[in-house]
């Protein structure tokens, strides 16, 4: 049998070309198990870009000096954080692109970084929608009082029109205010005038709709303050930086 040593060659080298393109084809990493580090603090991530692979498992271990939400976009991914230890956030990175990272500090946080809690820190008692007093509906010319008794000393009860939110008020009560025996808040331009007021226990607070429009008087805060609040807590949303997933 005759063997030709041309042919043989040719195989030879064929062969070779399809191992190296087979190893080509076969050259991608195969997907990692990954762990970043993450710092939260003054409103800054570190890194501000995070970087993977598709395909990769990533945790990351936040590290954040306020208690919040960790929000991570296109994957829609949020966790909660508590400051001081480290939290664990785990995705698979079958997405690739580049996306936001937003961190949304707790109502707590914003609280203490604002001063807002109220009386003595406090959440006060009676504050609920109608708790206290709801007038009936005042045309133009009506009126309604609430006597303010002893038992709301040293309180701040806020009130508003249930027909048009716009119009509200508070009424901080204590013994170091004033001593008339009645105040009038007129209903006016749909506003209260005056809008806040500083009275004794004892005093009778008079609401006079002198508007063109219909007013229903009620104590605690407006029904739609829990959107406006969700409003105001999305414009507190603090962008931190990126994820980027690059193709394996």
């Amino acid at each position: 049998m005759n063997i030709n040593p041309f042919k043989i060659s040719m195989l030879i080298i064929t062969m070779a070309g399809v191992g190296t393109i087979l190893a080509a084809a076969c050259g991608g990493s195969a997907p990692e198990v990954v762990e970043i580090p993450v710092t939260v603090e003054a409103k800054t991530m570190n890194p501000g870009t995070i970087r993977v692979k598709q395909g990769d498992m990533v945790t990351l271990k936040i590290d954040a000096e306020d208690d919040g939400e960790f929000h991570l976009h296109g994957y829609d991914i949020e966790q909660d954080i508590n400051k001081d230890e480290v939290t664990d956030l785990y995705f698979v990175a079958d997405a690739t692109g580049r996306f936001r990272i937003t961190f949304h500090h707790s109502e707590e946080a914003e609280d203490e970084k604002e001063g807002d809690h109220g009386h003595d820190g406090k959440e006060e008692e009676g504050t609920g929608h109608g708790e206290i007093f709801m007038s009936e509906v005042l045309e133009t010319g009506d009126s309604f009082s609430f006597l303010v008794a002893d038992g709301f000393e040293d309180q701040t009860i806020p009130f508003h029109s249930h027909l048009h939110s716009e119009v509200s008020g508070s009424i901080t009560i204590s013994h170091d205010a004033p001593e008339p025996e009645s105040v009038t808040i007129q209903i006016k331009d749909m506003s209260a005038h005056p809008n806040a007021v500083n009275v004794r226990p004892g005093t009778t607070i008079i609401w006079r709709n002198d508007d063109t429009m219909s007013h229903m008087m009620i104590s605690g805060p407006h029904p739609n303050a829990d959107q406006e609040h969700d409003e105001h807590r999305e414009e507190k949303e603090i962008d931190l930086g990126f994820l980027e997933v690059r193709p394996r």
